[in-house]
């Protein structure tokens, strides 16, 4: 019962609160690895962005060890207030790590290229969306070598299933179009 529960609130995009404190944690300590310049959480669902913040914003604040400087792409601002938000996030030059989350309201028009690395907290059904992720940081004006994308997979088998169903997806795409 407890499982389905569970289940149940993640497919209505409500994270349990000790794995939005993981998801945080995992950010925090992916900020202190050389290769890092920046990071982007994307989720597309609501709540899990509000339990996320919440938890980075009291590490940020709480915790000595940490490099972090944190922006908020809320959902709930007008696009000049996001629009502000990014450009503040690609204009970041101090030696915190930048790191932004965001919803699906990122998805397109809005470069993060500030940020080598990337956290999908879930996965999208159609491929274009990874993508178009995927391209706010992979883009012209990256000045990282090497980009690094993470996926959180909250429910195992089916969102290993559907990862698998995108990543065939795209190599097709790529395949028959020389790209992606």
């Amino acid at each position: 019962a407890q499982e389905a529960k569970s289940l149940a609130q993640q497919a209505k995009g409500e994270l349990p609160e000790d794995l939005a404190k993981q998801i945080a944690e995992a950010a925090k300590e992916l900020a202190k690895e050389d290769f890092c310049k920046g990071i982007v959480l994307f989720t597309q669902w609501i709540p899990t962005y509000n339990k996320v913040v919440k938890h980075l914003e009291k590490i940020v604040a709480t915790e000595t060890d940490v490099n972090i400087k944190l922006y908020k792409g809320d959902p709930s601002k007008d696009k000049d207030e996001l629009k502000s938000v990014k450009d503040s996030f690609q204009a970041h030059n101090t030696d915190e790590i930048p790191v932004i989350l965001v919803t699906s309201i990122f998805n397109e028009g809005m470069d993060l290229f500030r940020a080598n690395c990337m956290i999908h907290l879930d996965v999208p059904t159609n491929p274009l969306q990874i993508e178009q992720r995927i391209g706010r940081i992979d883009r012209m004006g990256q000045t990282s070598e090497e980009i690094y994308i993470y996926y959180i997979l909250l429910n195992q088998s089916k969102e290993h299933e559907c990862l698998e169903i995108l990543k065939s997806k795209l190599e097709e795409f790529g395949r028959d179009f020389g790209v992606a």
